[in-house]
């Protein structure tokens, strides 16, 4: 059997929901996916399993054993590895050599982010919350080089979805922060009523004194990132596609505005800021 005919056979299943001729776009396209974590390496599988031709993905941290929860490459024998050589290796016993697959071990930095971004045709932020300048560097050259960027971010039982255009407005305007801000804990609740609008009430003020303050992480669900990654990968594609053939399709807006799912409560919508 042909890596061709292996392909059309492993995405027989998307055909009926999507054309042909969407699938083949989707076999020409690349994603950039900087962050292996707990969204960022369940969104490549996925956009792996549904046929995107090139996939690229970033990321310098390790795993550990609290990993083991959510991340899609974390297992006992990966604890300790670079999560995105992990990642890689795990899309490869999915899917085999019928697609391209990029792994990067240097994370997001002045160095890389270009020849990351440049030749993506869209690009997915999944950088750890805290992380402040490699995200500011991110949208910076995606800006530079007119990709669109989906950013997605899970806390309790509830997820957000950002959408940033070259037109919209930038990350860092949204954040009102730049390259040399800092983390203290006046810049980290900034974070929070940002990027975390309809903060879950089981993220209490006692939880996040208690992690984000004394532990300086955060705890998240093993559930939910599964449910949330389908949600932006989903949104990827039909934004890549188009609408024109699906009018009752809604797709997120550009900043200020936000898509939102929380299975805890079934309060789902779209958002239009500033909320803050």
């Amino acid at each position: 059997m042909s890596f061709s005919d292996f392909y059309w056979q492993r995405v027989d299943r998307n055909l009926g929901i999507i054309t042909v001729e969407e699938q083949e776009r989707l076999r020409n396209c690349t994603v950039a996916i900087a962050g292996c974590g707990g969204m960022g390496g369940l969104i490549a599988m996925l956009c792996a399993r549904i046929g995107v031709g090139r996939i690229k993905i970033t990321d310098n941290q390790q795993f550990d054993a609290s990993n083991l929860n959510r991340q899609f490459a974390a297992k006992l024998s990966s604890i300790g590895v670079n999560k995105a050589a992990s990642t890689y290796k795990e899309l490869k016993e999915i899917v085999g050599e019928d697609i391209q697959i990029d792994f990067y071990t240097s994370g997001i930095d002045s160095d890389s982010v270009e020849d990351f971004v440049k030749d993506a045709d869209f690009i997915f932020d999944e950088i750890e919350f805290f992380q402040i300048r490699p995200r500011i560097l991110l949208h910076q050259a995606a800006r530079k080089f007119d990709k669109k960027i989906l950013n997605c971010n899970v806390v309790g039982f509830g997820s957000r979805m950002f959408l940033f255009t070259p037109d919209s407005m930038t990350m860092e305007s949204f954040l009102e922060m730049d390259l040399e801000t800092t983390l203290s804990e006046s810049v980290v609740r900034r974070l929070l009523q940002r990027l975390v609008p309809r903060l879950s009430k089981d993220f209490s003020e006692e939880v996040i004194e208690e992690w984000i303050f004394k532990q300086n992480k955060a705890p998240i669900f093993g559930g939910t990132p599964a449910i949330s990654s389908g949600m932006v990968v989903s949104q990827f594609v039909l934004n890549f596609l188009g609408t024109n053939n699906r009018p009752w399709i809604h797709l997120v807006p550009p900043m200020p505005a936000y898509g939102y799912l929380d299975v805890g409560t079934f309060e789902s919508g779209i958002f239009i800021g500033p909320w803050w």
